[in-house]
Order: C-alpha cells, then structure tokens, then sequence
C-alpha cells in the first residue's frame, strides 16, 4: 500500500476485504482508520487516516492473486 509517499503492509487481510472495508467507509461519508505495518518486515504498527479525498494504491502482496477491476 501507498500512502503519503510511503509504503506500508497488511499481512493477513484478503485485498478484497480491505477494497470493501475502505469503499463501505467512503460511501458511508466517513473516514477510516486503518490499521497497517509501517514498511516490510518487522512489525512497526501504524493507523493511516483514509477519506473520499485520500490518494492510496493497494497493490496485492501475491503476484499471482488475480486482479479486479
């Protein structure tokens, strides 16, 4: 995931789940916390602060998960 000109991790959570938890939030008029690993690696927990206006990109950890549009 991008964020503010950093990366961040989510291990555990299906990209599709997040899509959905983050659409849910913006067509609800709200933001969203999301809990999410600061870097790769070592754990480093850190909550970004997601709304209509936010710009992220949420790449799949998996090459081989397959795309949705």
């Amino acid at each position: 995931m991008h964020y503010g000109n950093n990366e961040y991790s989510l291990s555990g959570r299906d990209l599709q789940e997040v899509k959905a938890e983050i659409e849910d939030a913006v067509e609800a008029g709200r933001p969203l916390w999301l809990r999410v690993n600061y870097g790769e690696g070592t754990y480093r927990a850190a909550d970004i602060f997601i709304t209509a206006a936010t710009p992220i990109a949420l790449l799949p950890g998996d090459p081989t998960e397959p795309e949705s549009p």
